[in-house]
């Protein structure tokens, strides 16, 4: 693997606070983000200093957190700890895309050396006290709140007095159907012999009306006394069996 190591210097590995992370990720490109301060004699402590136009920027919500008791801006300065990486070796590298050849192989640069590890650290001021008051109040927050309708919302759809007054009668006939008595058997007949004195042909709809039954009951009687009609003029009817069949005489009719 071809290695490019011509870029290579020291850099610091640092960790940073969340909300000043998320401040230089909204940042303009290649613009300050801040300044370091070291003593002369290097026995201060280091300082690192976040430039004012981040600190005082209203453009995201982390830079600025409103809240009902103001706004707080963040901590301008932090401390920053440094420790000398002794006993590990840790390097940054690139992987670019040589556009320039048909290889499909990415080349790898090593952009720095890590020398030491670091940590920035807020110095716990007024102005860092503000930005944690402010973020718990904001965490606190409610997501769901009652509100005020200014007019109200239909949650269903209005339906006409006929279209209740159909849905009660097909409700009330299916209670009735539940409700059937199964009577006995002679009855049922009796009814139907009646039935069939004045007509020749049924059908299974007005022996049900007529008897009063269910179906499948009425069925078991009609396959006894009657036939049903699958192929004539009279299709998916029912008849006496010749042997049941007492039809009343026309006035007039001669035997």
């Amino acid at each position: 693997m071809d290695v490019d190591a011509s870029n290579l210097r020291d850099v610091w590995l640092v960790k940073v606070p969340k909300y000043m992370a998320q401040s230089w990720k909204s940042a303009p490109q290649n613009s300050v983000l801040g300044k370091l301060q070291v003593s002369k004699d290097n026995s201060g402590p280091v300082k690192f200093v976040i430039d004012p136009k981040l600190t005082s920027s209203t453009s995201t919500s982390t830079a600025k957190t409103s809240t009902s008791a103001g706004s707080a801006e963040l901590p301008s300065e932090h401390l920053l700890k440094l420790t000398p990486l002794a006993h590990q070796r840790m390097v940054i590298l690139a992987q670019n895309r040589d556009a320039s050849t048909t290889s499909s192989t990415d080349k790898i640069t090593v952009e720095g050396d890590v020398r030491f590890r670091g940590e920035l650290r807020p110095k716990g001021d007024l102005s860092y006290m503000n930005l944690k008051t402010s973020t718990i109040k904001l965490a606190a927050k409610p997501t769901r709140v009652t509100q005020i309708l200014d007019k109200a919302v239909t949650s269903y759809k209005p339906r006409s007095a006929n279209h209740l007054a159909l849905e009660a009668e097909q409700r009330r006939k299916k209670e009735e159907a539940k409700k059937v008595v199964r009577e006995d058997k002679e009855i049922v007949q009796g009814r139907l012999f009646s039935a069939f004195e004045k007509q020749q042909y049924y059908n299974i709809k007005d022996l049900v009306r007529i008897t009063n039954q269910s179906i499948p009951y009425l069925k078991e009687i009609l396959k006894e006394i009657c036939n049903y009609c699958s192929k004539s003029t009279h299709k998916n009817m029912w008849e006496l069996k010749p042997e049941y069949r007492h039809y009343k005489s026309a006035p007039g009719s001669k035997k």
